[in-house]
């Protein structure tokens, strides 16, 4: 039996959006590159000498350190757990930590079962009385007053978004360490390690058509059944032991190739990569786009995830995990927690809804429909690229087209009297048939909802 210890942040969405600017953030990422990055894991190990070594077989994830244990005594665990969560607390002061222990003949193997020990590290609360509040995350008490941004406008920050404002962690630099891990893989994938991302949300909108190019489209995108994955593949390779795939390499590699296609399919050349990574490891995504390229982005991303995956078919289980999506379409200054936070329940929703079962979607905009959420159903990857074409139909209407089949269909929605039939004639009279037929059959998609979606439709 082998003993394993994971440290991690938690709530790493949370604590990514503790700022409510894209410097913060970016900041932020580069900051937990930093810290988990192997040469850094390394020191804080040589001070437990002999007691733990990194585990080369959990992959690398943004935000989580993985060991393997080389002692079983309780004093020897919690030296490693105290070097490694104190070397993390002072590269990333305001975030909540966890300890998890695990034991099993492989990684794997203990992956499949409960943990034997947890225990949380939560960040440090702000001391009372308050001192001047930290001007960007007005949490902790402000420690400095620094120059921020490109004109030094002088800002107080707390410690946490002191580190967020290094030079070194801003991502402006050249320095490839400092540069936050997700924006140098997915150059790297892409073939072009010096190719320019947008470094604030309004760049990236702007790569949006000229005439409607101040929304962005914000997903957050999570893999469906893991758990089951990982006992279905456990339980073939104890039958047949030669079989030896890593199960979270190859959850890592489906999830970046499944970016890296998404990205592809909507870059048609533009000056900059249009997207902006923030978080991306094992199966979880959390990206922006430009908002017409949402939806072209997220049906990518599902699909090539699931492409991945079904090439080592034959050595998997015979349940493949899917990929579902939180998407939020929402203007370039949104506050950023509102939209991640808004992006996790839709994400939420969306597993939900359908068990975990099959990758589905589920989306809001926020500029028509604000930040509560409005319980449309999410729809199952496999229903959007049914419609995908009908989608492109609808999207294809005039605006004013659309507006009128979307008065109609509220009506029917309703259940105002002849609604049914007012929308049907118009359909009739109008020759719309081929376009709302798809959505007025008792689909998946509401002729209501589709019209919400194309509203930020890409027609290239």
């Amino acid at each position: 039996m082998a003993d394993y210890l994971d440290i991690g942040v938690v709530r790493i969405q949370s604590w990514l959006t503790r700022t409510p600017v894209l410097r913060g953030r970016r900041g932020a990422s580069a900051m937990i590159s930093r810290a988990t990055e192997r040469e850094e894991i390394e020191k804080a190990l040589a001070l437990v000498e002999g007691l733990a070594e990194i585990n080369e077989v959990a992959g690398q994830v943004d935000g989580v350190v993985s060991l393997q244990l080389l002692t079983g005594s309780k004093d020897g665990i919690r030296q490693v757990e105290e070097a490694v969560a104190s070397h993390l607390r002072q590269h990333l002061p305001a975030a909540s930590l966890q300890a998890t222990y695990w034991r099993g003949e492989t990684y794997l193997d203990a992956r499949t079962g409960d943990p034997v020990a947890e225990r949380d590290w939560p960040a440090p609360v702000a001391e009372w009385p308050p001192g001047r509040p930290c001007q960007w995350c007005r949490t902790w008490p402000a420690t400095e007053v620094v120059g921020v941004g490109d004109d030094g406008q002088e800002t107080a920050l707390c410690a946490d978004c002191l580190l967020r404002n290094d030079p070194r962690n801003s991502g402006r630099n050249t320095s490839r360490r400092r540069i936050p891990r997700a924006e140098r893989e997915l150059r790297k994938r892409l073939g072009d390690e010096t190719a320019p991302l947008p470094d604030e949300f309004q760049v990236l909108a702007r790569q949006g058509p000229n005439d409607d190019n101040t929304h962005l489209a914000t997903l957050h995108a999570d893999g469906n059944a893991i758990g089951k994955f990982i006992r279905q593949v456990r339980g073939k390779q104890r039958k047949s032991p030669g079989t030896s795939l890593n199960v979270a390499q190859l959850l890592d590699e489906a999830t970046w190739q499944a970016l890296v296609s998404a990205v592809q399919s909507v870059h048609q050349g533009r000056e900059k990569l249009p997207v902006i990574p923030h978080l991306v490891g094992g199966d979880d995504v959390l990206v922006s786009v430009p908002v017409h390229d949402g939806w072209r982005f997220a049906e990518e991303l599902q699909h090539s995830f699931d492409q991945h995956l079904q090439r080592f078919s034959s050595e998997l289980a015979t349940t493949l995990p899917s990929l579902s999506v939180g998407l939020v379409i929402h203007h370039e200054t949104t506050p950023f927690s509102t939209v991640v936070e808004l992006a996790e329940s839709l994400l939420g929703k969306a597993k939900q809804e359908h068990r975990g079962d099959r990758a589905a979607l589920a989306w809001q905009d926020i500029t028509n429909e604000g930040p509560t959420p409005t319980g449309r159903p999410s729809v199952p990857h496999s229903a959007l690229r049914q419609q995908w074409e009908a989608l492109r139909e609808l999207a294809g209407l005039t605006p004013s087209t659309r507006s009128r089949l979307a008065q109609l269909q509220r009506a029917v929605r309703k259940g105002e009297g002849g609604a049914t039939e007012a929308r049907d004639e118009h359909v009739g009279r109008r020759g719309l048939h081929s376009a709302v037929g798809p959505f007025v059959s008792g689909n998946a998609m509401d002729l209501l909802d589709a019209l919400g979606m194309v509203r930020w439709w890409s027609q290239s």
